[in-house]
């Protein structure tokens, strides 16, 4: 029995020491306490809520005489019933406003409040020859339920209080059965709260920086899965999406769209006689410059392999003319690594009334094709 003892005793060592070993970056350390006391507030509006249900239940029954209690056991829960009500809602008033700063002093005059009561609750219960302990159970689960970040200042707090309490109760009053066992109780009570709150504090923590990580990466998978890997312009998927919300909000404000196919031109030819790494690379550069070249209110994107599409919002298809010929004039001025120069062809479609995404699609595609037989290296416009 004692071997199982020391073994279980070394394994929690291990465990408060792993948990020591918990640290949040500097820049994640006051969301870490916001959340704390975010969450604290509303375990201890739960709380409250539940010792007003269940003190008015009891004054219920008491004052219909289902149960005996004594007066001043009625003052105590007409005090309780009113207090946690008024506590309820100053918190939930705060909750609503988000307001850490004021949370966070709620919560420690929570805790003060509700070790007065406590010792007030022991004292009175003095002049009637017997000294309880229930307040300071009830008082015990409120602060280590909603403990704060300096879970240590409240144990201590706690302690304090309690054995102030205790050595006052001793001074005045003979130390009978009664009262060992309800000391023996709330202090049994103290040190289950105290390994618990520490434990939960921790692993509050973990879950935390668990979240923060998996937000993190979430955030990251949805910038991807909106971008071409290699070129960093919107893929196929985002570029689909957009065109449709665009046409929506070209089609209720009356402003107009044009859609932008951009080729290019023989570019088969020079993965054949340069391979694919090169390809990728001429691919980089042709988006950097398109990029470069766009305003901040066009949407670019690659459309597969060495196609590339422009929504040019609240543009007319003469604007989007001279921003595609201005696209092509830089392009096959550029020299391009290890290639030379390149160019492209492109066609261009306006939205029309009552046209849909895959309608503005095939008349930009199509415009696309007539600029590739008409000789390449030229833009047309449908």
């Amino acid at each position: 029995m004692i071997g199982k003892l020391k073994i279980a005793l070394i394994n929690f060592k291990k465990r408060i020491t792993v948990n020591k070993a918990i640290s949040l970056p500097s820049n994640l350390e006051s969301s870490f306490r916001e959340s704390l006391v975010m969450d604290n507030a509303r375990r201890l509006f739960i709380l409250m809520i539940s010792f007003f249900i269940i003190e008015t239940i009891l004054l219920l029954l008491i004052l219909t005489s289902i149960l005996n209690q004594y007066a001043y056991m009625m003052t105590m829960q007409i005090i309780i019933i009113f207090f946690s009500l008024a506590v309820s809602f100053v918190i939930r008033y705060f909750i609503r406003q988000k307001s850490v700063r004021a949370l966070r002093n709620v919560i420690i005059w929570m805790h003060i409040m509700s070790l007065a009561l406590a010792s007030f609750y022991s004292m009175h219960t003095l002049s009637y020859g017997n000294v309880s302990y229930a307040g300071y159970m009830i008082g015990a689960v409120i602060v280590f339920l909603t403990f704060i970040q300096k879970k240590y200042v409240a144990i201590l707090f706690y302690i304090i209080s309690f054995s102030a309490t205790t050595i006052y109760a001793v001074a005045i009053h003979s130390l009978d059965r009664v009262m060992i066992v309800e000391i023996i109780n709330a202090l049994f009570l103290i040190i289950l709260l105290c390994v618990g709150s520490s434990l939960n504090y921790d692993r509050y923590k973990k879950l935390f920086i668990q979240e923060h990580n998996l937000n993190k990466a979430n955030k990251q998978l949805k910038v991807l899965s909106t971008l071409d890997e290699l070129t960093g312009l919107f893929c196929r998927r985002k570029i689909d999406s957009d065109l449709i919300r665009e046409i929506k909000v070209a089609t209720r404000y009356k402003i107009p769209l044009t859609v932008v196919f951009i080729d290019i031109d023989y570019f088969k030819n020079t993965n054949d006689t340069h391979g694919h790494i090169i390809g990728d690379k001429v691919l980089q550069e042709f988006a950097a410059i398109l990029k470069a070249c766009a305003r901040n209110t066009d949407i670019l994107g690659r459309w597969g392999g060495e196609e590339f599409v422009v929504f040019c919002v609240n543009t007319s298809k003469e604007s989007a003319l001279i921003l595609i010929e201005r696209m092509r004039k830089t392009v096959e001025a550029h020299m391009f690594q290890s290639i030379g120069r390149i160019t492209f062809s492109a066609g261009i479609a306006q939205l029309q009334d009552n046209e849909k995404s895959p309608d503005i699609i095939n008349r930009a595609d199509k415009a696309l094709y007539e600029a590739k037989d008409s000789g390449r290296n030229c833009i047309k416009v449908t």
